[in-house]
């Protein structure tokens, strides 16, 4: 995840991988188009039956970063329209959950700038580390994952510090804490802002640390021993 943040390790599953292959052959065709002859071929590739390529493929996943591409910038320019609203949604006076949803969202599918993840950690700051209008469990997930992500891809200290911070509330969250393992997963995601391997170290390693001497309850300590050694191999 250090040197490619661009592919999670989850990407690996079978559906994932089908769906980058099936999306990798449709962005091929579109871009020579004109080289297809055969009405055959044109009809799998862009056609509207049920056995056109395009009915097997999910959105957005068909069009994730695969495992050749997790160093690479992606190509793909953040369309203007969807810069706007990650500006507008991140410098709104309320901080909600809503704020970062449009920046999340594309993350992984746009060039994401560095500019727009300050912005958000800018954001969370201001929003004194706590997300109005979380809907459940799962959309706080969502969330914080989202920016792991960010912070990784644009390689932001600062996006993954005051996660760092929101994180460590969220632990203790009365409503939706979260556990020992998701907060794991986020602090891997997010150390990855760090591509030099001592820096790496350092955040991964004392984050790790502080939760490793937090208040963990017994099930929590059998989870995290685990996790945090097959993550950091």
């Amino acid at each position: 995840m250090r040197l490619e943040p661009c592919w999670s390790p989850e990407f690996s599953d079978g559906p994932q991988l089908k769906a980058n292959f099936l999306g990798r052959i449709l962005i091929a065709s579109h871009h020579y188009e004109h080289n297809i002859k055969s009405r055959d071929l044109s009809e799998l590739f862009s056609g509207n039956s049920s056995e056109c390529l395009y009915s097997f493929c999910e959105f957005p996943f068909s069009y994730y970063p695969g495992p050749l591409e997790g160093n690479q910038d992606y190509p793909k320019i953040l369309p203007v329209e969807i810069s706007q609203a990650i500006e507008t949604q991140l410098r709104a006076e309320e901080v909600t959950a809503k704020s970062f949803i449009a920046l999340v969202n594309s993350a992984l599918i746009f060039r994401v700038g560095v500019d727009q993840a300050e912005l958000a950690a800018k954001a969370l700051k201001l929003g004194s580390y706590r997300l109005s209008n979380v809907e459940n469990q799962s959309h706080l997930l969502a969330i914080l994952n989202g920016l792991a992500t960010v912070a990784a891809i644009t390689r932001s200290y600062s996006l993954a510090d005051e996660l760092r911070i929101l994180v460590r509330i969220y632990r203790r969250d009365p409503q939706f804490p979260l556990s020992i393992e998701e907060a794991t997963r986020i602090c891997l995601v997010a150390s990855s802002s760090r591509k030099d391997l001592k820096e790496w170290r350092n955040l991964a390693g004392e984050w790790l640390t502080e939760l490793a001497f937090s208040d963990l309850e017994e099930s929590e300590g059998e989870v995290f021993i685990p996790t945090c050694s097959v993550s950091v191999k």
